[in-house]
């Protein structure tokens, strides 16, 4: 009756520590007791007492062991994140730095093609301004080309023209000689003596001197004394014409009479 009552109790005390290993452990857990004849009932007591600690510290291990994966998973998880976090930002950095040096090389074409720009308008300009000037130049020689041509061309006809009168005026000093010069018939036609003649402005002789005799003296002598007779000779008024007069070469025969410069 005793052990009736032991055993009731052994096992109300069993279901009891099953019952709380089944709250903290929830998993059942089965034991069997079994009491040999003699043993005293203090013995399964421990025994059972020390199965049912290593079961909770296997559960307990266990369900640390989840609690620790599953903090480790967390941690893996905000590690994860954290590090996606990081490479979002640093790809952003990076996107904002690609785009600033593209802004900025962007910009710095932009004003490459700007100076190359003006550099390329300038130098066009420049070109312009020298084909202008090299224009104005050529159409200017040409121009200064074309009055020169034209002072030649009336310095020419002057020329001539002065020639022409001075022809003139040499043509009326011989024919005034000459109608002063008296020679006697019979004087030798083939003679001819020369004379450089000196004049003064308006005509007027200054002076006549025998450069080359005819040989007759009295033939020299009455040709320098018609060119004295004949004195003022005709000459130009223009004091421009008037310069070969001043001296010239006076060459006379009984044939003609004829007026070279000095140098002829």
């Amino acid at each position: 009756m005793w052990l009736e009552q032991k055993d009731r109790r052994y096992f109300w005390y069993s279901v009891l520590l099953h019952f709380l290993l089944l709250i903290i452990c929830m998993v059942p857990v089965k034991q069997s007791l079994s009491l040999m004849p003699g043993m005293t009932a203090s013995v399964p007591i421990v025994k059972a007492a020390a199965v049912s600690s290593t079961t909770v510290q296997q559960q307990v291990h266990a369900v640390e062991a989840r609690e620790q994966a599953i903090r480790d998973a967390k941690q893996r998880r905000i590690a994860a994140a954290k590090a996606a976090q990081k490479r979002r930002v640093e790809q952003a950095r990076l996107r904002k730095q690609r785009e600033l040096a593209r802004q900025k090389a962007a910009k710095e074409k932009a004003l490459a093609l700007a100076r190359e720009k003006r550099i390329a308008e300038k130098k066009a300009k420049q070109q312009a301004q020298l084909a202008a000037l090299a224009q104005q130049a050529k159409a200017l020689q040409e121009q200064q080309h074309q009055q020169q041509l034209q002072q030649e061309q009336q310095n020419l006809k002057q020329v001539a023209y002065n020639q022409g009168i001075v022809n003139q005026y040499r043509q009326q000093i011989a024919q005034s000689i000459g109608n002063y010069w008296i020679i006697s018939r019979d004087i030798n036609k083939s003679l001819s003596c020369q004379f450089l003649v000196h004049l003064a402005p308006g005509g007027t002789v200054l002076n006549v001197r025998l450069l080359k005799s005819s040989g007759n003296d009295a033939f020299d002598r009455s040709a320098e004394v018609a060119v004295y007779k004949a004195s003022p000779l005709p000459v130009p008024n223009d004091t421009k014409l008037f310069g070969p007069f001043r001296e010239f070469s006076l060459i006379v025969s009984p044939k003609t009479v004829m007026i070279r410069s000095p140098s002829t």
